[in-house]
Formats: C-alpha cells, sequence, structure tokens
C-alpha cells in the first residue's frame, strides 16, 4: 500500500509539473524559437498526461474528468483542424491585435468543431450502415486523402496566392458618380523626369561595429527602425518626416531588391547588390539590432512570393528549399531575432502596384503622358493576395509581440479603384513602386494604421 501511495504522489506531482511545464511554454513567457517551444512541449505533455494516468485520484485527474473539459477533448481533433482556418479568417476579416484574434478565432474554432463532431464525425463513426464496408470506407478515405496530397495540396503550394473570399456586389460597389467625376478629370501637368526619380534615399544600411551609420533622426522618443528594400526606401521619407513630427529616433537598413527575412538572398540581382545585400543583412538582427535598443522594427519589401520567384531567392548558406518554406522560415527566423533583441516586430502586408502586388504592371508614367483623363491609367485592386501575407499573419498569430499593417487602404482610399493622381501628386512612378512624395502626405494616416498594431 505504501508503495501505491508514493506512486501515486509521485504521479500527481508529475502531472503538476507538466502541467505547469506547458502553461509556461505555451504562455510565451520564455523567448524561444517556435520549432523549440515544440519540442521542449512535447515530453512536458508526456508528462502531464502519464502522471494523470497513473493518479486518476489527484486534483488535477478530477479536474480534467470534468464534463466540459471531458467534452473538449472530445471533440479536440475537430478543435484542431479548424482553429488555424478560423485564426486566418479573423485575421483578414478585421484588424484586432493577437489577443483578441485568438478569443475569436477560439470561440468559432469550439462551435464548429461541436457542430461537425455531431453532424458528421459522431454520425459516420456510429452508421451501421458502414458496418459491413468497412474495408471500401477505409479505401476510399486512403484515396480521397492521397488524392487531395498529390493534386490539391501541390497547386496550393505552388499558388502565389492565399485564399480571400469573393466580394460580394454590395462590398464592390464604387460611388459612381464620384468615380466618374475623378476619372474623368484630365491629367494634370507632370514633371515626369522629376516623378521618376522621386525615390526616397538609396543604400543606406550599416554593421555590428557602426550602427549609428543607420540612424537618420536622432530623436528622444521610441526608437524605430525601417528594413527592407526599395519599398522601404520610398517609405524613408515618410518615415523621416514621422519621427521629426513625433519626436521619434528613427534608423534605417535598406538595400534595393534585398529581402527582410534572415538569411536570403535575392539572386536576381547583379553581383554588387547581392554583395550589399549579404553585408546589410546578415549579422543586423543577431548583432546590429540588438546594439540599437530599438522598440519596434518595421519591415516591408515586395512579396516575391509567386512561382517566378522559385529558384531566384536562395539561401546564403547555399541550401535550395522550395521558395515558400524558405520564405516562412525567414519570416519566423526574422521575428523570433527581433524579439529576442527587445524589439517588437511590425510586417507591411504587401504593397499595391499597377499590376497588383509583384511585378508585371503596366508603366504608369507612359500610361499618364499618354492618357487624357485619370481613368485611363486607373489601377484596380484585385481580389487576390500573396502568399507572403498569409506568412505575415502566421506569425503575428505565433508571436505576440509582432503585428501586420496593411498601408493598401492608405495608398488607395478609393479601392477597389485606385486613382494614379492624387489631389495633383502621382501615385506610382514605376510598376511597383509609390512616390516618395505621395506617402509623405499620407504620413498621417501612415502612423495611425502602424499605432493602430498597438506596437508603436
Amino acid at each position: 500500500m505504501r508503495t501505491r501511495a508514493t506512486t501515486a504522489r509521485g504521479a500527481a506531482l508529475l502531472a503538476t509539473a507538466g502541467a505547469i511545464g506547458v502553461a509556461v511554454v505555451a504562455s510565451e513567457l520564455l523567448a524561444m524559437a517556435a520549432t523549440t517551444r515544440n519540442l521542449v512541449a512535447t515530453p512536458l505533455l508526456a508528462a502531464l498526461v502519464v502522471g494523470v494516468y497513473l493518479a486518476p485520484g489527484a486534483w488535477l485527474s478530477r479536474l480534467l474528468s470534468l464534463p466540459t473539459l471531458t467534452y473538449l477533448g472530445r471533440i479536440s481533433y475537430g478543435i484542431y483542424l479548424w482553429h488555424w482556418p478560423m485564426l486566418l479568417a479573423v485575421g483578414r476579416v478585421v484588424e484586432v491585435g493577437p489577443a483578441l484574434t485568438a478569443a475569436v478565432g477560439t470561440v468559432l474554432s469550439v462551435g464548429l468543431a461541436s457542430m461537425s463532431y455531431h453532424l458528421l464525425e459522431h454520425p459516420v463513426r456510429r452508421a451501421r450502415s458502414l458496418d459491413g464496408w468497412w474495408w471500401p470506407t477505409v479505401a476510399g478515405g486512403l484515396a480521397v486523402s492521397l488524392a487531395a496530397a498529390l493534386l490539391v495540396a501541390p497547386a496550393l503550394l505552388r499558388s502565389d496566392r492565399t485564399p480571400i473570399a469573393t466580394a460580394s456586389a454590395a462590398t464592390t460597389r464604387v460611388d459612381e458618380s464620384l468615380t466618374n467625376r475623378r476619372l474623368g478629370r484630365p491629367v494634370p501637368p507632370i514633371d515626369y523626369a522629376e516623378v521618376a526619380e522621386d525615390k526616397g534615399p538609396e543604400g543606406v544600411y550599416c554593421t555590428p561595429d557602426a550602427p549609428e551609420d543607420c540612424l537618420v533622426v536622432d530623436g528622444p522618443g521610441q526608437h524605430v527602425v525601417l528594413v527592407g528594400d526599395s519599398h522601404a526606401q520610398m517609405l524613408t521619407p515618410a518615415f523621416e518626416a514621422l519621427a521629426e513630427e513625433k519626436g521619434l529616433r528613427l534608423s534605417v537598413s535598406i538595400v534595393t531588391g534585398c529581402p527582410w527575412q534572415d538569411g536570403l538572398l535575392n539572386t536576381r540581382n547583379p553581383t554588387a547588390v547581392q554583395e550589399a545585400c549579404t553585408t546589410a543583412r546578415e549579422d543586423f538582427y543577431t548583432e546590429t539590432l540588438p546594439r540599437m535598443d530599438a522598440d519596434a522594427v518595421v519591415l516591408v519589401h515586395l512579396p516575391r512570393s509567386d512561382r517566378t520567384w522559385e529558384g531566384k531567392i536562395r539561401s546564403r548558406e547555399g541550401e535550395q528549399l522550395p521558395l515558400a518554406r524558405m520564405q516562412l522560415d525567414g519570416v519566423r527566423r526574422t521575428v523570433d531575432l527581433v524579439e529576442a533583441a527587445g524589439a517588437s516586430a511590425v510586417m507591411v502586408r504587401s504593397i499595391i502596384g499597377t499590376g497588383g502586388f509583384d511585378l508585371g504592371g503596366f508603366d504608369p508614367l507612359d500610361c499618364l503622358a499618354r492618357a487624357r483623363v485619370l481613368g485611363d491609367c486607373v489601377v484596380t485592386v484585385p481580389l487576390g493576395r500573396p502568399l507572403a501575407d498569409g506568412m505575415y499573419d502566421t506569425a503575428a498569430i505565433d508571436t505576440e509581440s509582432a503585428g501586420v499593417v496593411d498601408l493598401n487602404p492608405v495608398i488607395c482610399p478609393d479601392a477597389p479603384v485606385c486613382l494614379p493622381v492624387v489631389d495633383g501628386t502621382v501615385v506610382w512612378f514605376n510598376p511597383t513602386h509609390v512616390t516618395a512624395t505621395y506617402l509623405v502626405e499620407q504620413r498621417e494616416q501612415i502612423w495611425t494604421a502602424l499605432t493602430g498594431t498597438g506596437l508603436l
């Protein structure tokens, strides 16, 4: 009896330790990568299960035996299947913080899991009509799973767009009288040579031994670091104006064509640009950023996630993996490194150009030079979004100190129709870049969007 009692007490302690460990790891009180967190959680969960099994009379076993918790356990696989689509859907529908996203996603996931359990899972398992057909049922299920794995999954992974609901006629309807008046306005006089160079400062970056080389505004307030490629370049003048007005300290790390994801290199660039990218990014997140004492890092670049970039974006170590895998790993790794440096990460969703969110749009200045009215050069917002945006959403959900901001409503306030000239200022100077002047004029809206993340 004494041996059994000792075993029960030891098992109860083991279960309690496992539960506390799981709670600590899940709460993100300890900074670690997502992969490491999962590896640590596995033995802790095993300890919890073994302890509860060996000590059925312990307080934790009794707690987990409550009807509500046993029911959640019964539908737990459904919750697992539903939770991720719900979190992504909530993040796409409304702009809210990670905590509220998790709360709403949890409620939706539990509700849908309960519904699918009672309407589909349980009836199928209890259906007597299938008892005599167990082999065809299993074979059919395996066939469907294999077909999905071989046909559907590869197509989704190769897709350069994330799923999005089709907009209804009500949501896409534009005030026709107002739009027609704006689109019918004649093209104003434009200094095309000047607009073509309205790009912002080029090639500003620093190394671990001289982080001050990245400093552009030495204000007394929060230290904001802007990191990216030419998209960060075009935003820099607006950020400089905001830093001056808000009393911020601003640093930038900008190399044209250089992704902000740690460890990735754009091999479409000339060799000299690739070398500059390596110099700017190689030790930036591990050595330079920690020395900056930054409060927030704003990350922005061209998405480069469609299939035309396959084989062009590579790991600096030379390892070649599928593009989506490399980019998602790079996003997560960067967010973890920014968090380890004591800063929050604000990822800017892909910025619209004249052809959508990547290369291939029309030349806006050439169009305006030939056009009679603004409507001849209108830009329309596509329904789909790049796969990269889904990666940012994923990282933001996984990490409390990370968030996502969409500047497209600032750039195109009349979506789904975007005017090429707003209040006399040209919006795009080439197919993929917005003029620095237009962004400076919209800086207050940009600041509102940034602070809306709760991370600045």
